[in-house]
């Protein structure tokens, strides 16, 4: 689950990311790196080595809690915007991110000033 303000003072324009990325055929995967902290919010990592047994434990008991009307009751007195994702979801997009070929992070890597 991630959060996110009630609304944004300056919504994004898809103008503004064709500019920045300069060329259409990178847009959509520059954006999916940089975006992707934001799209998986507050998330636990678990070493690849976690038996799967456990990691699936682990997952209902978060999801468990997150579908809770305390925790969701909690989110909106914080004025929170709450979108469940489940953890094969959030795998898929860590996934994809990283396996992005080596020219897109770079010019990722360069439009956003990157060092290494």
């Amino acid at each position: 689950m991630h959060s996110s303000p009630d609304r944004l003072t300056s919504p994004p324009r898809r103008h503004d990311a064709y500019t920045l990325c300069g060329r259409r055929t990178t847009v959509g995967a520059v954006l999916q790196v940089v975006t992707l902290p934001t799209v998986l919010g507050y998330a636990y990592w678990l070493a690849p080595e976690v038996a799967g047994e456990r990691v699936e434990t682990l997952r209902q008991g978060l999801r468990r809690d997150g579908e809770g009307s305390a925790f969701l009751a909690d989110a909106q007195t914080a004025k929170m915007m709450i979108t469940p994702q489940t953890g094969p979801d959030l795998a898929e997009l860590v996934s994809r991110a990283a396996g992005m070929p080596k020219h897109v992070l770079a010019h990722t890597a360069s439009l956003l000033e990157w060092k290494e």
